[in-house]
């Protein structure tokens, strides 16, 4: 690790502990409910805070100090988590980073409010911390990121019932991944007051959750499993249409030859957990593993030469840092 890469684990570590002591006060001061007990196990599961840091690190790369983006860092994690908790709901999932869902830890009608009622809190949080003007800004901006994750989640679901395809699996993530990042980071702008910086902000955050999701598929399938924290090929066995999937199925059409593997999948809307290993040997037949990274390491540099568009500051390159400890993470 470089000196610069140190300087920049240490500056997020610092942001991590100062959001932490902001999100305990907040819910110990302004968090009055029935539901404070699951509300606060989904929100310490031991997630990545991604959400949060990239409002924060936008906050300071566009001029401001982050302690001004801390209530709305706290804001799109509360988003995130609801649209989590709905996930897991949908997707019928027993663990969450290697912890029990909230509907199997509590029941479902709990883990349903729980997550609802993070939603007007986030709101809460903004009205009750910026002055009006700002507030609008800001609502209006996690009003459209919540549309649009909710709207590719809806997109998600419809892939499973059509052939895949790269191009509308990339329209997809575009909704579902890429606008929370969006808005987490042109959040950070308008906090700084500082809406010049939206646009590069958005492209940003647009590359970042291409690259991102991508190398969560591809870690599905090659990573590890103990530290993934999930089965391998869940997402295989889920019959999900990852990137690995439309990219496969394109080069079979391309090859006149659908392999038995991947047609049993679209048969059957998924396989069984002895199948994975076969399936796993057809990305590699076909290079889809290779094509996967590619496009990880493509939109990663175009990420960062986004970024480049702000002037030079200890947040804006931390920022890179992390985009590129995204792509190279192993969980």
């Amino acid at each position: 690790m470089s000196k610069e890469q140190a300087m920049g684990s240490r500056y997020l570590e610092q942001l991590l502990s100062t959001f932490q002591a902001f999100l305990d006060q907040m819910f110990t001061t302004n968090f009055h409910s029935r539901l404070a007990d699951p509300a606060l196990y989904s929100l310490q599961g031991g997630g990545k805070r991604l959400r949060p840091l990239l409002t924060l690190l936008s906050c300071e790369a566009s001029g401001a100090s982050h302690q001004a983006a801390l209530p709305a860092a706290l804001a799109i994690e509360l988003i995130h988590t609801f649209t989590l908790i709905h996930d897991d709901i949908m997707d019928q999932s027993d663990l969450r980073r290697g912890k029990p869902t909230i509907h199997r830890k509590w029941d479902l009608n709990t883990a349903i409010l729980t997550g609802d009622l993070l939603v007007p809190f986030a709101y809460h949080l903004i009205l009750s911390s910026y002055t009006p003007e700002q507030a609008i800004a800001l609502a209006e901006q996690l009003t459209t990121g919540l549309y649009d994750v909710c709207e590719g989640q809806a997109a998600d679901l419809a892939l499973e019932n059509q052939p895949p395809s790269v191009k509308e699996y990339l329209e997809m993530i575009e909704l579902k991944t890429c606008r929370i990042l969006q808005t987490a980071a042109v959040l950070g702008a308008l906090c700084a007051n500082n809406s010049s910086a939206i646009p590069t902000l958005q492209r940003f955050g647009h590359h970042l959750g291409i690259a991102f999701q991508i190398r969560d598929d591809y870690l599905d399938v090659f990573g590890d499993t103990e530290t993934f924290g999930k089965p391998q090929g869940k997402d295989l066995q889920e019959g999900k249409r990852t990137f690995l999937i439309a990219a496969l199925y394109e080069a079979a059409q391309r090859d006149n030859s659908i392999p038995a593997i991947l047609q049993q999948f679209l048969e059957n809307g998924g396989i069984s957990t002895e199948h994975v290993p076969a399936m796993i040997d057809t990305f590699r037949k076909f290079c889809i593993d290779k094509q996967a990274m590619d496009a990880i390491y493509q939109h990663t540099q175009q990420a960062i030469e986004a970024l480049q568009e702000l002037p030079f500051t200890p947040a804006r390159q931390t920022l890179e840092h992390l985009t590129q400890s995204l792509v190279d993470r192993i969980k």
